[in-house]
């Protein structure tokens, strides 16, 4: 923190004083935590904090925002978010809606995961070659049973896996979000295949230079727990991904997951899956790093109606 601070003093014409530069370190942080939220009452809460803690006040605040310095602290702010906000942001699928996918299959695990673990390894491809090649060596593993399908455009990004020199200049979060025990309500439907897969891409990340948080969470509040603590870690990143798998639902074209906890007896209707499943989709907004923010989902996209029992541990 001290060095940041010296940092933003050295960076202004001429110098200002170290109150100056903490006022313009919180107009910062608060405006992009703002524009990133849209959650007004808290950002004000945190200011309220801030001006507690570092005797800045209402007063002192209203002057600064007069300043030269403020409105190139704004502006400068303004840039940081329009970076984040054209960021690269995709979700990739291991099926087609309506589709089942192969707990194991070639190469040990779900052909999704193998193909990701392979394709990870290709030094020269980059992002925007990502999805199509996904798609056929996934194709390929899975004898033509999967087709993978993804949303979002990367079709500008030259990002890459590979751990190159100038992947060492980027900071990189990882969470592995795997639920493959489903003893509670079906022996037969836990998923030794996803287990497999957890440990296989966490090793795969790491060796790409990720920091990899692992989170094997059968239950809904586990897995929320572990989504809200990466989403503040990856506030703080250059690169997001989010790996997950388990068996999968698709209902009205939105994707869930259920924990291991989901009370079967209770259907599949889209109002009960949005309250005891995890939407795919709320994954996504737990990745929120500055540049590229990467979900990958390996389970099924079967349609309202199958158990867990009826699934079968095949397919999850």
């Amino acid at each position: 923190m001290d060095e940041w601070l010296v940092y933003l003093q050295e960076r202004w014409t001429p110098p200002v004083p170290a109150k100056a530069t903490l006022m313009i370190a919180v107009v910062r942080g608060l405006l992009l935590d703002r524009l990133a939220t849209g959650d007004r009452s808290r950002t004000d809460d945190a200011f309220r904090l801030t001006s507690r803690k570092s005797a800045l006040t209402r007063h002192d605040f209203r002057e600064f925002l007069q300043t030269k310095q403020s409105i190139r602290a704004i502006l400068r702010s303004r840039s940081l978010a329009q970076e984040a906000g054209t960021s690269v942001r995709q979700i990739y699928y291991a099926t087609r809606s309506g589709g089942t996918t192969l707990d194991v299959g070639a190469g040990g695990g779900n052909p999704f995961a193998s193909a990701l673990i392979e394709l990870a390894d290709e030094p020269e491809l980059r992002l925007r070659d990502l999805a199509p090649r996904l798609r056929a060596v996934t194709a390929e593993k899975s004898n033509g049973h999967q087709i993978v399908q993804w949303v979002g455009s990367a079709h500008r990004s030259n990002w890459c896996f590979a751990n190159s020199p100038a992947a060492w200049q980027e900071r990189r979060e990882a969470l592995v979000l795997v639920v493959s025990d489903y003893s509670q309500f079906n022996p037969g439907a836990s998923l030794r295949g996803a287990a497999g897969d957890e440990r296989r891409i966490s090793v795969m990340l790491a060796q790409h230079g990720f920091s990899v948080t692992q989170a094997i969470a059968p239950r809904r509040p586990a897995l929320l727990a572990a989504l809200r603590a990466f989403k503040l870690r990856s506030q703080q990143a250059d690169i997001a991904v989010i790996y997950s798998t388990g068996h999968g639902i698709e209902v009205e074209n939105e994707v869930f997951l259920l924990p291991g906890d989901y009370p079967l007896g209770c259907g599949y209707g889209r109002a009960h899956l949005r309250r005891r499943a995890v939407r795919v989709e709320r994954m996504a907004h737990a990745a929120c790093a500055l540049r590229v923010n990467l979900v990958f989902f390996g389970g099924c996209r079967t349609h309202t109606g199958p158990t867990l029992s009826e699934v079968g541990a095949g397919a999850p």
